[in-house]
C-alpha cells in the first residue's frame, strides 16, 4: 500500500511540471507570435512605401513658321470691259495713228506707195513652209482676165516663196501684185498708214477741248441772239 501510494505521488511530482512547463511554452509562443504580428503591423503603419513615379520628360515641339507663300489656286477673271469702253479706246488708237501717219507722209499717194512696198516685203519668204498663220493681207482669191484664182503658198520664179496663183497662160505661179493684197482704204488705216480724204488730204482730227469750246461759244451765242429779240419786240 505504501509503494502504491508513493509511485502515485512520483507521477504527480513528474507530470504536473511537464504540463505547466507545457502550458508555459504555449502560452509565450502564443504572446511571442501576438508580439511579432504587432510589432510587424507597427512597421508597416510608420513606415509607408513611397511610390516612386518615373517622371517622363515633356517633348518641347517647337512650330517653325513657313515662310514660303501659298499660292493661290484660284482662278483670277479677267476683268469685263464694256464694249463701249473697247469702242473708245480702239478710236482713240485709231486717230493717233492717222496723226503720225498724216505728218510722216503728208499725202494718201505718198502713203499708198509705202504701203504697196511694204505688201511686197511682206510676201517675200525663205521657208518652204508657210507662216503658221496666213496673214491677213493675203486675199483668198484674186481676179485676173475677168476669173478668179484661188491664193496659195507656192515657190515663185525668182527663188523665194510667196503666195500667189497659177497663171492660166504660162502654167506658172505668180506672186501677188501689191495692189491685189487688199490695198484698199481701209487696210491702209489698220496697216498704220492713215485715213485719207477723198482728194488725198489727210482727215482732220479736232481735239475734244476744242469741240466742247466750240458748243460753248455756239450755246451762248443763241441766248445773245434770243435776248436781242426779245428786247426788240418790247
Amino acid at each position: 500500500m505504501r509503494q502504491l501510494m508513493f509511485i502515485m505521488f512520483a507521477v504527480l511530482l513528474i507530470v504536473g511540471p511537464a504540463d505547466m512547463f507545457a502550458k508555459g511554452s504555449r502560452s509565450s509562443s502564443r504572446s511571442s507570435s501576438r508580439s511579432s504580428s504587432r510589432s510587424s503591423t507597427r512597421t508597416t503603419k510608420s513606415s509607408p512605401t513611397k511610390k516612386t513615379v518615373k517622371s517622363t520628360p515633356k517633348k518641347t515641339r517647337t512650330k517653325q513658321k513657313s515662310t514660303v507663300k501659298k499660292t493661290s489656286t484660284k482662278k483670277q477673271k479677267p476683268k469685263a470691259v464694256s464694249a463701249n469702253k473697247m469702242d473708245r479706246k480702239q478710236s482713240k488708237a485709231m486717230k493717233t495713228k492717222n496723226k503720225v501717219a498724216a505728218k510722216k507722209y503728208g499725202s494718201k499717194k505718198n502713203a499708198m506707195k509705202s504701203y504697196k512696198a511694204d505688201m511686197a516685203k511682206k510676201n517675200n519668204y525663205r521657208s518652204s513652209t508657210p507662216p503658221a498663220t496666213r496673214p491677213a493681207h493675203i486675199p483668198p482669191t484674186v481676179m485676173v482676165g475677168g476669173s478668179s484664182l484661188s491664193v496659195g503658198y507656192h515657190l515663185m520664179p525668182g527663188g523665194y516663196y510667196g503666195y500667189g496663183y497659177m497663171d492660166p497662160l504660162t502654167s506658172m505661179y505668180v506672186a501677188c501684185a501689191a495692189n491685189q493684197m487688199i490695198a484698199n482704204d481701209m487696210a491702209m488705216q489698220n496697216a498704220g498708214y492713215g485715213r485719207w480724204n477723198a482728194d488725198g488730204t489727210p482727215v482732220p482730227y479736232r481735239s475734244s477741248g476744242l469741240v466742247f469750246l466750240y458748243i460753248f461759244l455756239s450755246v451762248i451765242g443763241v441766248i445773245v441772239v434770243i435776248a436781242v429779240i426779245r428786247a426788240v419786240v418790247r
